[in-house]
């Protein structure tokens, strides 16, 4: 009888192991296709920040250049209106934003928002002479976006001051 028990033992034992190489095969296999996935989501957030990127750089580049112009313009005062969202200068800006009449833009660009607030600094000299007022123009560029998905917005702000 003892020989019998033994026979079964083994058997048992040896049919228990069958099915032990195709399950670790099938784990594997999830594991890899898991890795996979992962891979492919990684590619995906990377063309996305890749192309923020691209898009923040263009509206770095557009606010630099048309903070140069009002810059440049020599106008003080209540005359850097026109730079002002709506104004007769910001139009060509917005179509270059946007991506109007022939300009490339930014994808998803939205218009413009520029701002010029006009303010006064006051500071003394370390002489101790009189007081000295100076007119300062703050200046803020707003350039929104929005993602290839239609909802995500970006925005990149830029503000100056300019002292004439």
């Amino acid at each position: 009888m003892k020989a019998q028990l033994s026979k079964m033992y083994r058997r048992t034992s040896a049919s228990a192991q069958a099915g032990a190489m195709l399950i670790e095969v099938l784990i594997s296999v999830l594991l890899f296709a898991l890795g996979i996935v992962a891979l492919v989501g990684l590619q995906a957030r990377s063309f996305s920040t890749t192309d923020d990127m691209q898009y923040r750089t263009e509206a770095i580049h557009l606010a630099n250049a048309y903070m140069g112009q009002i810059w440049a313009s020599g106008l003080q005062g209540s005359a850097l209106e026109v730079f002002q969202t709506k104004g007769e200068q910001w139009g060509d800006f917005r179509d270059r934003v946007v991506g109007l009449n022939g300009f490339q833009g930014i994808p998803g660009g939205q218009p413009p928002i520029v701002t010029v607030t006009d303010t006064t600094i006051t500071d003394t000299p370390a002489g101790g002479t009189a007081p000295v007022t100076m007119p300062i123009a703050d200046i803020t560029i707003t350039i929104s976006w929005l993602d290839r998905d239609g909802i995500t917005k970006h925005n990149y702000v830029q503000t100056s001051s300019i002292g004439y």
